[in-house]
């Protein structure tokens, strides 16, 4: 979980990463959470 949040939060430049590796009650078979940050400079 860290190593995948690091190798995260480096490919897009920002700490702000949430890495979810239990996927009980998260969504569908198969599915997960996912959210996007986004600056929209206002």
């Amino acid at each position: 979980k860290a190593a995948v949040g690091g190798v995260a939060a480096m490919a897009i430049g920002d700490p702000a990463v949430f890495v979810s590796v239990d996927a009980m009650h998260q969504g569908p078979q198969g599915g997960g959470p996912v959210i996007a940050i986004v600056d929209l400079g206002e």
